[in-house]
């Protein structure tokens, strides 16, 4: 197999050739101008483009995943891990692993949750690790009037209702499945930063001077912050337990993954946010301009490569500034980015796009998320129930959900916005 340096300099080469191609077949106002016979050989150079990239991209995974590995049996070896009580059953009585379990079941499946009775005053913590149920990558999979079962914020009892409610659809896009996933047992990370970079290399003559080179870091703190939202619930509903199962999976969890996919793209880092990417000091930016948008996200890219030296990995859209890209159709009327019939590629010049409606409109961002940034975990999603304020003489409970990470940007450099689009 190929190394990830060969095949990435043989997806540069694709790019490229791809690149001059459009630009070589561009109309007076700047939009492709292709024949019937010249877009089914931009597609077909396009389908070899995205072929190569997907190789890239698992040999990428193949690095990511050795890495990981090591760094976690080196961890393993200093901390002795706790296993959840929950795999511990699932084995021990041949049911489904937990890893195919929604959030909602393992909840309700949890000690602290049976051993919740009407009375007590609370339950201990239930955390669950994401990584070791779901896999590397999954950013969350948990989660204002008092929830019920008799007003209309609830389900009153009533015979043949079905058991569920009609909902407001959700993204499940996760900013976070972008960027490598790492642990902190610290409420913050500090890291070197490089701020100084002159390069003195250059050729010598006999007995002449050699240049001298200068780097210069600067240690930086990136602060663990907390994502978290609470549910007020009756007594009545916590009994009914395929309702909470499926609130649960259906609305809580869906609250803290777009405020995470906001923080980490737009984040002020003015305590208690985190600093997103896009409000990151030195992180380049692209003007569309005049420039088609795929002209700019190219121009984008190739500043990347140049400042950086490394390959951008994704993109990230608001849909409304992707549909103007889906929509780019040739002067006679043929869609670039293929049939209307299709659900086409959610790709431009071979990187992977992502879209969510937590990403500032008429901005795109491209970056080598694997190499320039890390995600770092201090807990994984944790579930409570008790009490607050005067709930325990109104029977009520709160479910409370929360996370806490931070997000380190090692170099600014690896990404770049596109302004304008």
């Amino acid at each position: 197999m190929a190394t990830v340096a060969q095949l990435g300099t043989e997806l540069r080469d694709l790019r490229e050739t791809q690149a001059k191609f459009f630009t070589d077949h561009k109309a007076e106002d700047g939009t492709p101008a292709l024949s019937a016979e010249q877009v089914a050989e931009a597609r077909k150079r396009n389908d070899d483009i995205t072929a190569k990239a997907k190789e890239y991209e698992t040999a990428q995974d193949v690095e990511t995943m050795a890495s990981g590995n090591d760094a976690e049996l080196k961890r393993m070896s200093r901390t002795k891990r706790i296993t959840s009580p929950i795999i511990d059953q699932a084995d021990i009585e041949g049911k489904a692993p937990a890893s195919s379990k929604t959030l909602g079941e393992l909840f309700v499946e949890s000690d602290a949750f049976k051993a919740w009775k009407p009375g007590m005053k609370s339950s201990d913590v239930f955390e669950i690790d994401l990584e070791a149920q779901y896999g590397k990558g999954v950013a969350a999979r948990g989660i204002k009037a008092v929830f019920d079962s008799v007003t209309t914020t609830g389900w009153a009892p009533q015979a043949m209702r079905l058991p569920d409610a009609i909902i407001p659809g959700s993204e499940v896009v996760s900013v976070a499945s972008l960027m490598p996933q790492g642990r902190t047992s610290s409420n913050a990370v500090p890291y070197m930063l490089e701020t100084t970079s002159t390069s003195g290399a250059a050729e010598v003559a006999e007995s002449g001077a050699k240049g001298e080179s200068a780097l210069g870091l600067t240690e930086q703190t990136s602060a663990v912050r907390k994502i978290a939202t609470w549910l007020p619930v009756t007594d009545e509903a916590l009994e009914d337990v395929p309702m909470v199962e499926s609130y649960i999976d259906t609305r809580l969890r869906t609250f803290v993954q777009l405020r995470e996919n906001l923080q980490l793209l737009r984040g002020d880092g003015a305590p208690p946010n985190l600093r997103g990417i896009l409000n990151t000091a030195n992180v380049q930016t692209q003007a569309k301009g005049a420039d088609p948008t795929p002209d700019a996200v190219y121009k984008a890219m190739t500043k990347i490569r140049v400042n950086s030296f490394f390959e951008p990995t994704a993109g990230v859209f608001h849909p409304n500034d992707w549909q103007d890209v889906r929509l780019l159709r040739t002067v006679d009327g043929i869609y670039i980015w293929g049939s209307p019939a299709d659900a086409g590629p959610e790709r431009i010049w071979g990187i992977n796009v992502l879209q969510t409606s937590q990403m500032l409109e008429n901005t795109g961002l491209v970056g080598s998320f694997r190499a320039g940034a890390q995600i770092f975990r201090r807990s994984d999603i944790a579930l409570s129930v008790g009490w607050i304020n005067e709930q325990f003489t109104h029977n009520q409970r709160t479910i409370l959900l929360e996370e806490r990470l931070a997000l380190v940007v090692f170099r600014p450099a690896a990404f770049c916005t596109i302004t304008g689009i």
